[in-house]
């Protein structure tokens, strides 16, 4: 017999009323999930202690996070604040994001490299609770499976949606440590080197700000770039995000190509000495990745990093991305503040 306590009239509604959740009745999983544990369990006392629907599933979630799996060793899968034995993880680069879909998890899985595979967060749920062995009736399944998916939605977007994309001169901006989310793993940051961008270049500033207003991607975007054809472009130089997050580089770069700024970009998680990691606004490498732009520099002018363009040729007034032969060139490829030579 099924016997369940009831305190008084508000309890019983609370638990056995009308209420809806996502189009299910939420007595009706409370009393699946009772009746199939009563079956199952000698203590027959444990199930009635779950009395809502966040008491069922939090049940489920603490009881997957805190199993024993020998099979896994010391693998899991980390995800919305628990950490699950399993084959797959997360790549803490991404952070497990999808920016075409919030509906899925990309994971990685050990020994596959750099493999990544899509799946639904509901359909991962489901997967670890099979992985698990869990006793649940169906119901329980895939109402926990849904929660999981709406938080994982939920997380996704406020990472995807919040962000607002900025295009403009305030180079100050994108390398003034108060206004960086975090770590940017980048040399320049603290120095200032607006006169650069504004004076010696043709650029812009391109960044992305979270719901707080800090910023948690950004590059430079240089304009009139010419590859070997003679054609100009807008190109997107190396991105730096928050903790090197990949996701947030890739959400920078298709922002700007959205919104028509670039038609050139470098590869998102090219290193900072990869001068040929050039792509188009369809993804193609560049068949010939020789690109130039024009540069005006004088001794003792300010001078910031280059990521692509290393070579300074003085008598032509550019910077490229190759040696021009015949000509005599400066490397401008270290972090040194000033331009150190006589015209």
């Amino acid at each position: 017999m099924l016997q369940i306590q009831i305190r008084d009239y508000e309890d019983f509604k609370s638990i056995f009323g009308t209420r809806a959740n996502g189009g299910r009745i939420v007595n009706k999983i409370l009393l699946s999930f009772w009746k199939y544990r009563f079956k199952i369990d000698e203590d027959k006392r444990s199930a009635s202690t779950i009395r809502s629907l966040d008491d069922l599933y939090n049940l489920v979630v603490c009881s997957l996070s805190t199993r024993e799996a020998p099979e896994y060793g010391d693998d899991r899968l980390s995800i919305l604040g628990y950490s699950y034995p399993s084959e797959y993880f997360i790549d803490t680069r991404d952070m497990g994001l999808c920016l075409d879909d919030k509906r899925i998890v990309m994971l990685s899985r050990r020994g596959c490299g750099n493999r990544k595979f899509p799946m639904k967060a509901g359909k991962l749920f489901r997967l670890l609770l099979n992985d698990s062995g869990c006793r649940l009736d169906e119901s329980t399944q895939i109402y926990c499976s849904e929660v999981f998916q709406q938080q994982w939605e939920a997380y996704s977007s406020q990472f995807i949606d919040e962000m607002t994309l900025h295009v403009d001169k305030h180079f100050d901006y994108i390398y003034d440590y108060g206004h960086l989310n975090g770590d940017f793993g980048s040399c320049m940051v603290g120095k200032n080197r607006k006169d650069f961008y504004l004076n010696r270049v043709d650029a812009s500033a391109a960044y992305l700000t979270n719901s707080e207003g800090k910023i948690a991607a950004r590059c430079i975007i240089f304009h009139n770039v010419k590859t070997q054809d003679g054609k100009l472009h807008n190109y997107a130089e190396r991105q730096y995000s928050t903790n090197a997050a990949l996701f947030l580089k890739q959400m920078l770069v298709n922002k700007l190509l959205e919104g028509g700024y670039i038609d050139l970009y470098k590869t998102v998680g090219a290193g900072c000495r990869d001068t040929s990691a050039i792509l188009d606004r369809n993804g193609n490498k560049l068949i010939n990745t020789q690109v130039e732009i024009p540069c005006e520099l004088h001794r003792d002018n300010i001078l910031s990093f280059m990521d692509t363009f290393k070579w300074y040729y003085p008598d032509l007034h550019v910077a490229a991305n190759y040696k021009i032969q015949g000509h005599s060139y400066r490397e401008i490829d270290h972090v040194t503040e000033r331009y150190n030579y006589d015209d």
